[in-house]
């Protein structure tokens, strides 16, 4: 049984809206899976079943481009060849860092900016040098920036993506970028927390380069 409809998803909270719509893989990920089974029938009947990746033509081409010859082979009729599951390249300790990093900063600028639009922490006078002058346009802003696009590389990762080593790259320019402009508003010289996040943005992004040229080198 092939699976050939997206997830639908009910009533969600605004941010889960905005993250399902701007990463498609968690509604497409159903239609990647088949369902087979197989029933013995006998004095006592039994079945075997389970759920599989359908190997589709656009994902071999992703684990191609990762793993080189070691991606997963696909037979004819797209089941996985026997020893697929030796074959994939496993995860290399730099990317698990930098997932760890991305989860943080996901975790951190989302409790930031819903502290900011709901009013629990309160920037002062500084509130005016915003933008619109606005604590909630920033909220909004920093939970698009650096809460949003750090869950979408993690997705990507997750999902073996060719184009996740460079949304890592993105995603620690993008904070890096955001201390600058930040800075910009709020006045030099920046805090020590600014000067820490610039730090953590350039070291993501490095370490980011890091696995890009790893993963370059293994084609």
């Amino acid at each position: 049984m092939d699976v050939d409809e997206r997830w639908a998803p009910g009533p969600l909270p605004p941010l889960m809206r905005v993250v399902t719509s701007l990463v498609p893989v968690f509604r497409r990920w159903p239609t990647t899976y088949r369902w087979r089974g197989r029933l013995r029938l006998g004095p006592e009947p039994a079945m075997e079943a389970r759920w599989e990746r359908t190997g589709t033509h656009r994902g071999r081409r992703r684990d191609a481009a990762l793993f080189g010859s070691a991606a997963p082979q696909v037979t004819a009729d797209g089941d996985a060849a026997p020893d697929a599951g030796r074959a994939a390249a496993g995860r290399s300790a730099t990317e698990w860092v930098i997932l760890g990093m991305e989860a943080l900063l996901a975790v951190a600028a989302v409790g930031g900016g819903v502290g900011m639009i709901s009013g629990a922490v309160d920037l002062g006078e500084a509130t005016s040098r915003l933008p619109f002058g606005s604590a909630a346009f920033g909220g909004w802003a920093l939970i698009a920036v650096n809460g949003v696009l750090p869950a979408a590389a993690i997705v990507a990762e997750l999902r073996r993506h060719h184009l996740a080593p460079y949304a890592h790259v993105g995603v620690g320019n993008a904070l890096a970028g955001w201390i600058v402009v930040q800075v910009g508003f709020l006045g030099w010289p920046p805090l020590p927390l600014q000067w820490g996040c610039f730090a953590y943005g350039l070291g993501l992004a490095g370490l980011a380069g890091l696995a890009l040229r790893q993963v370059r080198g293994s084609r």
